[in-house]
C-alpha cells in the first residue's frame, strides 16, 4: 500500500545558514550576530546541532518591515555617510 505525501507546492520555503545570510547582505558572520541581537535580523527559526537556519519568508518579511526595505550594516556608517 503506498504512504500518503505531502502536497508539493511550486516554491518551498528554503532554510538559510548563516553563510547564506552573510552573503545576501553583504557582510560577515559576525555581523550577522550582531544584527540578530539588534533586531535588525530575526532569530532563527530552527536551530539544528548547533546550526543556525533561517526561513527565507521570514527574512523578506523583515525586510519589508524595516523602514529602509533591506538591512543597514551598522547604523554609525549610516550616519557618517549621511553628514558628509
Amino acid at each position: 500500500m503506498p504512504r500518503a505525501s505531502l502536497p508539493q507546492t511550486e516554491s518551498p520555503d528554503p532554510y538559510l545558514k548563516a553563510r547564506a545570510l552573510a552573503t545576501r547582505y553583504d557582510t560577515t558572520i559576525r555581523s550577522i550576530n550582531t544584527l540578530v541581537a539588534l533586531g535588525r535580523i530575526p532569530k532563527p527559526d530552527l536551530i539544528m546541532c548547533g546550526k543556525r537556519y533561517w526561513k527565507l519568508s521570514s527574512l523578506e518579511a523583515s525586510d519589508r518591515k524595516n523602514t529602509a526595505g533591506a538591512v543597514t550594516k551598522f547604523a554609525g556608517r549610516a550616519k557618517l555617510a549621511a553628514a558628509e
